[in-house]
């Protein structure tokens, strides 16, 4: 008859004194296997339990509400709020307030609301500390959420100081690239001083592409190299054209 098999024990490290001890898996299994003597469990749960009786009190600043922090938090900077939502709250009141009283709405719904403070060298408007532009705070309290990471908020009416909200969109670096040269406020294709063709030059070169013609040949006809004549055709450059 052969012998019974036992799963060896295994090393564990106490997390009260970090004391080495070995352990059966079957006790890790239903929770056991944390400390290496019932001395150590006892003392971590003692400890524990003042831990969490020495919170000290604390009152929300937005909502009022009775809470508790641990010293520790308290003195890094901690204990102004019981909850996010309340700290965002919190953030809201004062830009709700700056907007409410630099923001010009005298136009009426549809027209542009411009900042009436401060503006930075690129016509946005800016107050606080540290500064925050004036149209990102009214998108994010128009929308009641922060702008998603990796995007930035967009004026489709093309004017920096605007603050109206259905003139504000989030998008990408690209959408706001194409929105300024639509607009006219970006230099591209033909209006650029070192451009090597021109409008019409890149719609005669699509078109000659869709014959068949090859990268090579388009570029000695229209003096460029093959990557930029690639480029034009593919949209990667000269995008706006149609």
């Amino acid at each position: 008859m052969l012998p019974k098999t036992t799963t060896p024990p295994i090393r564990r490290a106490c997390e009260h004194c970090q004391a080495e001890f070995f352990t059966h898996p079957s006790r890790i299994k239903i929770g056991w296997g944390r400390f290496c003597s019932t001395s150590c469990s006892a003392q971590f749960r003692e400890l524990h339990t003042t831990r969490i009786r020495s919170l000290v009190d604390r009152i929300c600043e937005t909502c009022g509400k009775n809470f508790g922090i641990v010293p520790s938090k308290l003195a890094i900077g901690w204990g102004k709020f019981c909850s996010r939502p309340c700290k965002d709250a919190a953030w809201r009141i004062p830009h709700e307030e700056q907007l409410r009283c630099n923001v010009d709405r005298s136009g009426g719904i549809d027209t542009c609301w411009p900042w009436t403070a401060g503006v930075d060298s690129h016509g946005y408007g800016v107050f606080g500390t540290p500064q925050t532009k004036s149209h990102r705070a009214a998108w994010e309290i128009a929308n009641s959420r922060k702008i998603p990471n990796g995007l930035l908020v967009r004026h489709l009416c093309h004017n920096p100081p605007c603050c109206n909200p259905i003139h504000l969109a989030v998008g990408t670096h690209r959408d706001n690239k194409h929105d300024s040269v639509r607009a006219g406020r970006h230099a591209a294709g033909e209006r650029q001083s070192r451009a090597k063709l021109n409008d019409g030059a890149v719609r005669e070169a699509r078109e000659l592409r869709t014959t068949g013609i090859t990268w090579s040949a388009l570029a000695r006809h229209f003096g460029v190299s093959p990557g930029t004549i690639r480029a034009a055709v593919v949209r990667k450059r000269w995008s706006h054209v149609e």
